[in-house]
């Protein structure tokens, strides 16, 4: 019997040292990661720091994914040119460019063609002409839509307009439609450089698709300075004026289109409007006696008092886009 207790004690005294020992051993493995030294401990003092970082407006946690690769070109907005300053400028460069297609002078339309679009085509002064209409003799370019890609440094203008072209041997006003072309501008250099767009679908779905290079610089030349000048009033209204009249002649159906509906009750048919075109032209001068101009909605309307005491009005849809009221 006495065996039997000091085997039971014995067995307790086992029972609450390996209690003990079981205690000590979860104890220190909590504390120190289960034994793998003193990298566990690193790591977990590193994610409380950052964990301290983040809150107080620090990096993120490390693994975090902040950000995913874009290609750079849909960061690009494309934006319809609205300002006048800017959208007559461009054209100002293009009248530039076909003056010197007119004068014929293959060097310097060389100079003004983008460095991209001569050596993807291998131009030359040789095969030049396969690449310019060397039939005009002066030529007036009206730009009638236009849309800009990038914002600052170089831009990218994709514009559609008309060429209106005097043949001097023959006398004969003659134009040509849809004519497409992008003009690059290097505001860092003050220069710019032309790439002919074979395309007669959506300008702007075109431009859309186009992939600008936003690193591009432009080498400025004799022939390529870009010079910003101001457009005032009386400057447009003197350009729309001119428009207007030399479409009387070259396409009367479409200055038909043109009048306002007001204009239009005077002239309720083409045949009718055809029949007093020659007073309607005669009536119409770009010397201005004065003019005033007044916006709604983002748009314009010019009333001219040209220098025969007769009234013009220019409603505008979009710049260069409008109804003449007679």
């Amino acid at each position: 019997m006495r065996n039997d207790k000091v085997y039971i004690a014995v067995l307790a005294v086992i029972a609450i040292l390996l209690g003990v020992l079981v205690f000590a051993y979860f104890n220190i493995s909590k504390n120190e990661g289960f034994g793998l030294g003193n990298s566990s401990t690193e790591n977990s003092n590193t994610n409380k720091n950052t964990t301290t970082n983040q809150g107080n407006g620090g990096s993120k946690p490390i693994g975090e994914i902040t950000s995913l690769p874009v290609d750079p070109h849909e960061k690009i907005p494309l934006a319809e040119v609205t300002d006048y300053t800017e959208f007559f400028n461009v054209n100002n460069i293009l009248n530039m460019f076909y003056s010197l297609v007119a004068n014929r002078n293959s060097k310097s339309i060389i100079n003004v063609f983008d460095a991209d679009y001569i050596e993807k085509n291998n131009i030359t002064v040789d095969n030049l002409t396969q690449y310019v209409n060397s039939k005009y003799d002066e030529i007036t370019f009206y730009s009638k839509e236009m849309y800009r890609k990038g914002q600052n440094g170089v831009r990218y203008y994709f514009v559609r307009g008309e060429l209106q072209n005097y043949n001097f041997a023959s006398e004969i006003l003659s134009e040509a439609e849809n004519v497409s072309i992008l003009v690059i501008i290097d505001f860092n250099n003050d220069c710019f450089s032309i790439v002919p767009i074979a395309n007669e679908g959506d300008l702007y779905e075109f431009a859309q698709g186009y992939n600008i290079n936003t690193a591009k610089r432009l080498t400025r030349n004799e022939n390529n300075d870009y010079n910003e000048q101001t457009y005032n009033d009386e400057i447009i209204s003197i350009n729309y004026i001119r428009y207007f009249q030399n479409m009387l002649y070259l396409n009367t159906a479409k200055a038909y289109d043109m009048l306002s509906d007001e204009t239009k009750a005077k002239y309720p048919k083409l045949e009718n409007f055809s029949d007093d075109l020659e007073n309607v032209y005669s009536g119409i001068t770009s010397r201005i006696q004065s003019y005033g101009t007044k916006g709604d909605n983002g748009h314009r309307m010019y009333s001219i008092i040209m220098n025969n005491d007769k009234e013009i009005i220019f409603n505008e849809e979009s710049i260069m886009n409008f109804k003449v009221t007679l």
